[in-house]
C-alpha cells in the first residue's frame, strides 16, 4: 500500500510542478519579475505551509517549539536559494540561454576540477555537469554550433560564438577526464571546433558571431561574422579555453 500510495504523490507532485507555467501564456502582458513573483507567492509562500497545516498532525506546535536556530537557518537557506534563482535568470535575460549555460557548464567544470572527489557535494555537481551536458548535446545546429536561444531557432537564432565555445570546452574536458561517453561527444566536439576555427575565427584572430551586452540577447543583435561586440571581447578566454581542451583529446 506505501509503494501504491507513494506512486500516486509523486504523480500528483509531478503534475502540480508540470502543470506550474500554464498560466504563463496567458500573462504574456506581465514583465518575467512580476509573474515570478506572483507564482512565488503562491508555490513557495502560501501553498506550502496551508498544506502542511492541513495534512501534518500538530504542525502549528511543532513549528511552534522548533528552536529559533534552526527556524533562523532554514530561512537562511531558503533566501540564498531564492537569491540563486533570481540571479539565474538575471543572467539568462543579460546573456541568452545559450551564452548563460556556457558560463554554468565551465562553472561546474571548474568546481570539479578544484573539488576533491572525497567532498560530500562532488557527485551532485558531477550529476549536475552530466545532465547539463546530455541536454545541450542534441540541440547543436547543423552548422556545427549552437543558437543563442538554445531550443528556439527562431528567437534570435543563428550562430553563438562564446557560448558554443564553452560547451565545447564542458565537453572536451569531460572527455578527456574519463566523465562524458568518448563515442557520444567526441564527434560533437570535434564539429564545433571545426566551426569554431572555420567559420568564426578571422584570418586576424579577430573572433565574429560574439553576442554583445544589454538587457536582453536582442539588444545585442545582429550577432554575425562581421559586428564587432561593444565591449572588450572575453570571448577570446572562452575559445582558449576549449583549445585548451580540444589539444588534448586522443
Amino acid at each position: 500500500m506505501g509503494v501504491i500510495l507513494g506512486v500516486i504523490f509523486h504523480f500528483i507532485g509531478g503534475f502540480a510542478s508540470g502543470s506550474f507555467y500554464m498560466p504563463y501564456k496567458n500573462v504574456k502582458g506581465w514583465s518575467w519579475e512580476t509573474f515570478w513573483l506572483v507564482g512565488g507567492l503562491f508555490s513557495w509562500l502560501i501553498v506550502p505551509p496551508l498544506a502542511a497545516y492541513l495534512t501534518v498532525p500538530g504542525f502549528a506546535d511543532i513549528i511552534q517549539h522548533t528552536s529559533s536556530i534552526v527556524l533562523s537557518k532554514t530561512f537562511l537557506m531558503g533566501l540564498l536559494w531564492g537569491i540563486g534563482g533570481l540571479m539565474y535568470g538575471l543572467g539568462v535575460q543579460y546573456l541568452g540561454m545559450s551564452l548563460g549555460n556556457g558560463w554554468v557548464v565551465a562553472a561546474l567544470v571548474r568546481v570539479l576540477h578544484m573539488l576533491p572527489k572525497t567532498d560530500p557535494h562532488y557527485n551532485e555537481y558531477l550529476e549536475d555537469y552530466k545532465n547539463m551536458c546530455k541536454a545541450i548535446l542534441p540541440l547543436q545546429r547543423s552548422d556545427r554550433l549552437w543558437n543563442v536561444s538554445l531550443r528556439d531557432s527562431t528567437h534570435f537564432g543563428g550562430k553563438e560564438f562564446t557560448g558554443s565555445s564553452l560547451f565545447t570546452y564542458g565537453f572536451a574536458y569531460g572527455v578527456n577526464n574519463g566523465l562524458l561517453d568518448k563515442k557520444l561527444f567526441k564527434p560533437a566536439i570535434a564539429k564545433a571546433w571545426h566551426a569554431l576555427v572555420t567559420d568564426c575565427l578571422h584570418p586576424d584572430g579577430f573572433l565574429g558571431y560574439v553576442q554583445g551586452t544589454g538587457k536582453e540577447p536582442k539588444d545585442s543583435q545582429p550577432v554575425s561574422y562581421t559586428n564587432k561586440p561593444d565591449f572588450e571581447d572575453f570571448s577570446l578566454g572562452c575559445f582558449l579555453l576549449a583549445g585548451t581542451e580540444v589539444y588534448k583529446l586522443k
